[in-house]
């Protein structure tokens, strides 16, 4: 699997990777989001 997204409840978190996934969600994610960690 190299694009996917992956959520944690216990945590309260959402994971997205895969370069096809990351430039279309990020942006629209992290305008309601919080971001906790990110790679460059």
């Amino acid at each position: 699997m190299t694009n996917g997204t992956f959520g944690h409840l216990g945590e309260q978190t959402l994971c997205i990777f895969g370069s096809n996934l990351l430039p279309e969600l990020a942006p629209l994610l992290t305008s309601w989001l919080p971001v906790k960690r990110a790679r460059p």
